[in-house]
């Protein structure tokens, strides 16, 4: 029998199931039942078997048990339910059964719950405030006496922001964390989690719960300006290029990003016949650093033959290409880890130990904890000097291109790296630590499926080694962004997720650029307005994607005005004077179509469509009015340069001519039919002027 059960002999007499070694039933009508009994005494000896017709009423089993959710938690501020059931059919009269909370304050639900006549359950609804959580127990007593309980939690409602990995792209994330600046008060975020460069700008924010860490970031990212900003070459590295009088990183880095370092040889060494036979002879000598340095050297360096073997052995004592230091001490002079550890956010930095290959999160009061983002099997205080800054550069780490990064508690001390190898977007951390609203920021685009391998390259042609790596590479990074972003079973557990990401990069992993990384700011900033948008139900999906392509078209108009900004006939114009009309033309024309895109934007949504002012003491203010206006921002010399040049006027493009017979010579010819500004409407140059 799975219930209990209580049966009386036709005189009244209980038959008490305790004393009871084993009976069984067989029913004869509804509630008459002939039961075989083995009495057994208090010493457990066994008596007569006895036979007799008995009335045996089945005690009922009250029981409490989650409904909606079916896990017995659930946030603040929502709604839920629970089941309350009894084992056998209420009677007649049905089960009226007392209900209390623990804790009306978290959780409230009626005083009583009626189980109708012939029912086994009844669905209790509960409510709760958005404000507070904790445990509360949930008590039902029945008529006969029977209770039953069910310890039920109430989670706060919490939100997390979490950030991806990408290098100097981590700029697209600062936009977007200027838009979710504007809502901080509503959304109230609390959890912080970060890989990679995501992991330093996760640091920052995480020292006070209000958005004006968000402005100390925009600050730090709107004062870089070169490459050294960011990083350095690493002493080997440093050495070599000495040696030959070249800075690799330079050399390398131009026209090959980071995401391809297989490219790099195909890009050097193939330039000429010549480059290919010295990077042989560089192999032959030093394995691959000797090609690459053997192609460098015979590109750039007269006589290169007494180089190599210098610049190769300086290479191979290298164990990374590029060092961090500069950002390292940027962060360290900007951040106060005490302030941090006291701020009420809960932080995660995601990083991978090389020697046991785990993925490891530093918190916000300088823990390392393995695995689970709540783990308590292994949680140790980092004894190592500066222990948030040391854990973010730990996770910046991008294998062989930055230094690992020892890390030391007082059980280990290993060597960690980007935690971009094992979780690109760490929104499962921030699943762990029991966030409700999840706005992930990424900082690369994401295409749901792996984007086809380029058409003219046969996979199956000699000599692909490097082509069929990179595509390795890139369809494993597909695959963990993947599972990540958009798991193929979906996400499940109810949480809100809010995914901003671009759809285009607009610089590379390691190119630090004022102009670029303001332009990739707005975008981010377009992203998260309209993510947040679609969440709210203000647009639809379609709009959504429409909404996509026009931040889309802007960000590639301001890219190419960049790019032809800083071209060879504008390199030429700073150094003599004289402009290339073409040129001037079609940066015109494109700027005109930026302020249609502008007056688009704001006739739809406002200035509240647009990032504020960005504002830089060193390199000048921007606003969305000067997209339209000017020039993009540059590094100098070429931005200073530009700065004294009124894109609209009519420019020089040529000198004057000097009269034959010594007379005076003709002045220098400007441009003619020089394109007109496209006018912003009043009432946009007023919202924008004002934002």
């Amino acid at each position: 029998m799975r219930d209990p059960l209580s049966a009386e002999f036709p005189d009244n007499r209980l038959l008490n199931p305790d004393a009871i070694g084993d009976w069984s039933f067989n029913p004869s009508d509804d509630d008459m039942y002939r039961l075989r009994v083995r009495s057994v005494s208090q010493d457990r000896s066994c008596g007569e078997v006895e036979s007799a017709p008995v009335t045996v009423a089945r005690r009922s089993v009250l029981r409490v048990v989650p409904h909606e959710p079916d896990s017995a938690e659930i946030v603040a501020g929502r709604g839920g339910s629970v089941e309350v059931s009894v084992s056998c059919p209420a009677p007649p009269a049905g089960i009226e059964v007392a209900l209390s909370s623990s804790d009306r304050t978290l959780l409230r639900l009626p005083a009583t719950a009626t189980i109708l006549p012939g029912e086994r359950r009844v669905i209790v609804a509960l409510t709760t405030d958005e404000d507070g959580a904790g445990e509360v127990r949930i008590t039902a007593d029945a008529p006969d006496g029977t209770q039953a309980r069910l310890n039920y939690q109430v989670l706060a409602n919490l939100t997390a922001i979490v950030l991806s990995g990408g290098g100097a792209k981590g700029s697209f994330e600062i936009g977007a964390l200027l838009y979710l600046r504007e809502i901080w008060n509503e959304i109230e975020p609390r959890i912080i989690c970060g890989t990679s460069v995501g992991a330093i700008n996760a640091l920052a924010l995480a020292e006070v719960t209000h958005s004006g860490s968000v402005d100390k970031m925009e600050r730090l990212w709107l004062s870089l300006e070169f490459n050294s900003d960011m990083y350095v070459e690493s002493p080997p590295v440093a050495q070599a290029s000495a040696i030959l009088g070249v800075q690799i990183s330079d050399v390398i880095l131009h026209d090959a990003e980071l995401g391809s370092p297989l490219n790099i040889y195909g890009n050097l060494v193939g330039l000429t016949p010549e480059a290919a036979a010295w990077a042989g002879a560089g192999l032959a000598i030093g394995g691959t650093a000797g090609a690459i340095v053997g192609g460098i050297v015979q590109i750039f360096v007269d006589e290169p033959a007494d180089r190599i073997a210098d610049a190769v052995s300086a290479l191979k004592n290298a164990s990374n290409f590029l060092d961090l230091s500069p950002t390292r001490a940027l962060i360290a002079a900007n951040v106060n880890e005490r302030s941090i550890a006291n701020s009420g956010m809960q932080l995660r930095l995601a990083m991978v130990a090389l020697e046991d290959g785990g993925l490891y999160y530093a918190t916000e009061d300088g823990r390392l904890i393995r695995g689970h983002a709540r783990s308590s099997s292994f949680r140790e205080a980092i004894v190592t000097p500066q222990p948030l800054v040391t854990s973010a550069m730990a996770s910046s780490a991008i294998p062989a291109v930055f230094q690992a990064t020892r890390v030391t508690t007082n059980g280990l001390s290993m060597h960690f790296v980007d935690g971009g190898v094992r979780e690109v977007l760490p929104q499962q951390a921030a699943v762990e630590l029991g966030a409700q609203l999840i706005f992930a920021i990424s900082a690369a685009p994401f295409a749901p499926h792996p984007a086809p391998a380029d058409p003219n390259q046969s996979f199956g042609d000699p000599g692909r080694l490097g082509a069929i790596a990179l595509r390795g590479v890139d369809l494993c990074v597909n695959e963990v962004s993947s599972e990540e972003k958009a798991p193929r079973a979906g996400f499940c557990d109810g949480r809100v997720r809010v995914l901003i990401q671009p759809d285009i990069e607009v610089h590379g992993t390691t190119q630090i650029d004022p102009g670029l990384i303001r332009i990739n700011m707005a975008y981010g900033y377009f992203r998260a307005f309209d993510a947040d948008r679609l969440r709210r139900g203000e647009i639809d999906a379609f709009q959504y994607l429409l909404w996509g392509l026009w931040a889309q078209d802007l960000s590639e108009q301001r890219v190419f005005c960049h790019r032809r900004e800083i071209i060879q006939h504008m390199i030429r114009a700073r150094e003599t004077g004289f402009f290339n009309h073409d040129e001037l033309q079609l940066i015109r024309e494109r700027k005109n179509r930026i302020a249609e895109l502008i007056i688009e934007r704001f006739d739809a949504f406002g200035e509240d469509g647009f990032p504020r002012v960005m504002r830089n003491g060193t390199m000048g203010d921007q606003s969305a009015l000067d997209w339209c206006a000017t020039w993009e921002l540059h590094q100098n010399p070429q931005r200073s340069f530009l700065a004294g040049v009124d894109l609209w006027a009519a420019q020089i493009v040529a000198p004057g001519v000097a009269a034959e017979d010594g007379g005076r010579s003709s002045p220098p010819v400007r441009e003619s039919n020089v394109l007109s500004r496209f006018p912003l409407p009043q009432r946009a140059r007023d919202g924008l002027r004002n934002r």
